[in-house]
């Protein structure tokens, strides 16, 4: 989701046991290979006659750990800690308020240049690295919970090529109804909203999304916003665009999927 529109800004390693000493030989590969009991080696036995299907069923294992591997990352990967990001968002949304505002001296969500570059390619953001950076909490409200929005952007007027802002946001996630209508219905005030496909990632749903602006004056904001399996939290980011365009929302969830282990985890580190 895309805020209302802002006021201009204020501007386990491994290792030795403790102590020392070498780890005990428990039939792991750890510590020298134990010696038979008397001076005579250890007779060999024969070959079972089940060794084959031994191993084929050790190759079949092993090739359903793959695919399952293999399915978990294409599904966005391992679960991100969202009551734990929920707690950060807590913590930083516990201001005070001016004029409906409140200026963050860092953005919770991570380095905005660093999390600009990371996604540069996917969104055409070149142009935007060098712009004017911004972060801040907007106050609550009926329609609305307070919103974090860190946001870098430059003058849509300098022969920008591809989008003229990105923006990264955290909120309380709606839990009275779905998100997708969420958004159709409440997120954006000023028009409507086209919600894609959904995706399944980090034990959540990332939402794909444009806005449709009533006012021709107003910019179309294409993005995409992950909400936890819990609804605990809304962790998104957005582009300002020229046109309503699928495949920017599209590029856009898959830039989440790759940011929000990370950004989650900083979230989190804010509590």
């Amino acid at each position: 989701m895309s805020s209302p529109p802002p006021p201009p800004p204020p501007t386990v390693t491994s290792g030795p046991p403790p102590g020392g000493g070498q780890p005990p030989n428990a039939g792991l590969g750890y510590g020298p290979p134990q010696q038979p009991p008397s001076g005579k080696p250890p007779r060999a036995k024969a070959p079972s006659q089940f060794a084959p299907l031994v191993i084929v069923a050790a190759l079949v294992f092993v090739a359903i750990g793959v695919v399952v591997l293999l399915v978990t990352r294409d599904s966005g990967g391992s679960s991100v800690d969202a009551a734990a990001a929920a707690d950060g968002l807590a913590e930083v949304t516990d201001v005070e308020f001016e004029a409906g505002i409140a200026d963050l001296r860092d953005c919770p969500l991570g380095d905005l240049d660093d999390l600009s570059e990371q996604i540069a390619d996917d969104l055409d953001l070149d142009d935007v690295l060098d712009g004017d950076e911004s972060m801040y909490v907007l106050e609550p409200s009926d329609d609305f919970p307070a919103i974090v929005l860190c946001t870098l952007a430059v003058d849509p007027s300098d022969d920008v090529r591809g989008p003229s802002s990105v923006s990264y946001l955290t909120y309380e996630a709606p839990r009275d109804e779905d998100y997708a209508a969420y958004l159709e219905d409440e997120a954006f005030p000023e028009g409507g909203v086209s919600v894609y496909d959904s995706v399944d990632a980090h034990g959540g749903t990332i939402y794909p999304y444009c806005s449709e602006p009533d006012d021709s004056e107003l910019d179309t904001i294409c993005g995409a916003d992950w909400v936890d399996d819990d609804r605990q939290v809304v962790i998104g980011l957005d582009v300002t665009v020229d046109g309503e365009n699928e495949d920017t929302a599209t590029a856009a969830a898959d830039a989440l999927k790759t940011l929000l282990p990370g950004m989650a985890e900083e979230l989190a580190a804010q509590a």
